[in-house]
């Protein structure tokens, strides 16, 4: 019997793009819980997703939210990114 990989069984991209799509945004603290990872994690995907134009940085420190950069990104960039990030 074949064990999944994890990234198989969970996708964090994803999760941080469906998130942000049902809830408006998602904060890095939102993230961690998530994911379930640490804060300096949290913010390197979300930063990542930023650079990639998937995510839009809104507001400074203690405020800062992301919100989606195109509410219609196609799942082929999403797969891309998937590849690239993880």
């Amino acid at each position: 019997m074949r064990t999944k990989n994890l990234t198989e069984v969970f996708d964090p991209i994803r999760a941080v793009v469906e998130y942000a799509t049902v809830n408006g945004s998602i904060t890095n603290r939102e993230c961690r819980r998530l994911l379930g990872v640490s804060y300096d994690h949290s913010v390197r995907l979300l930063n990542e997703l930023c650079t990639a134009g998937v995510l839009f940085r809104r507001g400074a420190t203690a405020g800062t939210h992301y919100v989606l950069a195109n509410p219609r990104l196609p799942s082929k960039t999403l797969a891309a990114l998937k590849a690239k990030i993880l």
